[in-house]
């Protein structure tokens, strides 16, 4: 989103230059021709092209500032259009000008994601018999679960309903209930390339540990927001076990929604934080020195058996059963969401930021 950030600033930069540019033509009265012979033509064809170009654009598919500017540069191409006392030499120049504003406006529209590139998609808008199906091109179901009786013994239930991020629904989770998916292929989440991106909606943000997402928990992958309200994501690959935040404290704020996305490029050992479709951190191998190497193989757990791809938890009791400390045996202490998700979605790919962008133009409240 940056990068359009700057196209908008960029598009405002040129627009400003090229005013200039008019200003000090129209100074000197240059015309090819005389007024009476003045070839309007080729601007009125571009100026109906970019008008039926911003009749469809929408802040879904384009940075609103570029919406702003190109119609701005439609604008003055119409002022130009309309004046009987412009020179040749001012047309043209419109002409250049505007088209070149239509070639950058053309390039800022948000990249769609394609359907092949989500791995698993959770809308989170039911519940069936106890059970939530994902969409993608490895659809997987999620069976609810209420929290460890070891930890929270009667006082904890299934994980349910409430209102969404927008005007469906999203689940909810507390006193260590989560989302367990047993069947599933781990190499379906295990490559390179990947992204994770999600709607959020913390009881308290002060705590740490709310889990969104885990893959055999820092053996593999997991992304939860830590203490202080600070997106945070564990990757471990060939070479080591790599910690990454956003480095921004309170960018998840108790009871609001937020949408979060983390993109992941282990080939060029890039891994970037998204808050509202907006980097907002990025970390490479020269500010994480063991962000380098290939995503690591399947973690085995010593309980003898795969560990459940979990929404909403980091594991599963028998596994933290294994861990040689024991801070994580009380309901303060277990690593799981209170909060709601809603919208989470696992990609095969290292999405664009115009991708992000378009993920959350298109989720967030209308």
């Amino acid at each position: 989103m940056k990068n359009f950030l700057k196209s908008a600033s960029a598009f405002v930069l040129m627009l400003g230059a090229a005013v200039m540019l008019f200003t000090a033509c129209d100074k000197k009265g240059g015309n090819s021709g005389g007024n009476g012979d003045v070839d309007k033509t080729k601007l009125e064809a571009l100026i109906i092209e970019c008008e039926a170009l911003l009749d469809g654009a929408t802040a879904d598919d384009y940075p609103e500032a570029n919406i702003e500017a190109f119609t701005n540069a439609v604008n003055d191409a119409k002022a130009i259009r309309d004046n009987q006392n412009a020179t040749q030499s001012q047309v043209d120049l419109m002409t250049n000008n505007l088209t070149l504003a239509k070639e950058t406006f053309v390039g800022s529209k948000y990249e769609s994601i394609p359907d092949s590139s989500v791995i698993a998609f959770f809308d989170f808008e039911t519940i069936n018999d106890n059970t939530v199906a994902s969409t993608g091109t490895k659809p997987v179901v999620g069976v609810l679960q209420a929290g460890p009786a070891e930890i929270f013994g009667s006082d904890t239930e299934l994980p349910s309903l409430v209102d969404g991020v927008g005007a469906g629904k999203a689940i909810y989770f507390s006193k260590g209930n989560y989302l367990a998916v047993e069947d599933y292929n781990p190499a379906d989440f295990l490559m390179n390339n990947m992204s994770w991106s999600a709607w959020v909606k913390v009881d308290d943000a002060s705590r740490a540990n709310n889990y969104i997402v885990s893959l055999n928990y820092w053996n593999n992958w997991k992304l939860n927001v830590e203490n202080n309200g600070k997106p945070f994501f564990t990757v471990k690959t060939t070479t080591a076990t790599v910690d990454m935040d956003n480095e921004s404290v309170g960018t998840v704020k108790d009871g609001v929604w937020v949408h979060l996305a983390v993109t992941m490029d282990l080939n060029a050992h890039t891994v970037v934080f998204y808050v509202n479709g907006i980097a907002t951190k990025t970390w490479d191998s020269a500010t994480k020195e063991n962000l380098t190497g290939s995503i690591a193989s399947a973690y085995v757990s010593p309980i003898g058996r795969q560990l459940p791809l979990l929404i909403g938890a980091a594991t599963v009791y028998d596994e933290a059963a294994t861990w040689e400390w024991d801070s994580w045996k009380t309901p303060d202490g277990w690593d799981s969401m209170r909060g709601a998700i809603d919208n989470l979605g696992i990609y095969n790919t290292t999405l664009t930021a115009g991708q992000v962008a378009r993920l959350y133009q298109m989720q967030k409240p209308q």
